[in-house]
């Protein structure tokens, strides 16, 4: 089975990191910065099977740019309820909403 493609929104670049070492070769993991125009948004993620938006760090523009995407999880924690929903990617392919 091909690696899931996953873009993550409102990571802190020093978090990017520590998630692309942990998952970089299970998982395809795109970055989007918070401050990214939300039609790019969209288009970076269109090409995702999940999106994982750090709530708590989205302007709301960026979040309603993609409220269709079929794969949009919301995490309302840090970078440990990330790191759950990435695993529970790998394991499932049905991940939890943190």
């Amino acid at each position: 089975m091909a690696n899931s493609k996953v873009s993550i929104v409102g990571l802190m670049p020093g978090q990017t990191h520590g998630i692309k070492s942990d998952y970089g070769s299970a998982i395809y993991l795109r970055f989007i910065e918070t401050d990214t125009a939300p039609s790019r948004v969209q288009s970076i993620a269109s090409s995702s099977d999940h999106v994982i938006l750090m709530t708590r760090f989205i302007p709301h523009d960026v979040q309603n740019a993609l409220r269709k995407h079929d794969g949009l999880l919301f995490c309302n924690g840090g970078i440990s309820a990330v790191k759950l929903m990435l695993d529970d990617i790998l394991t499932t392919q049905a991940p939890l909403q943190l």
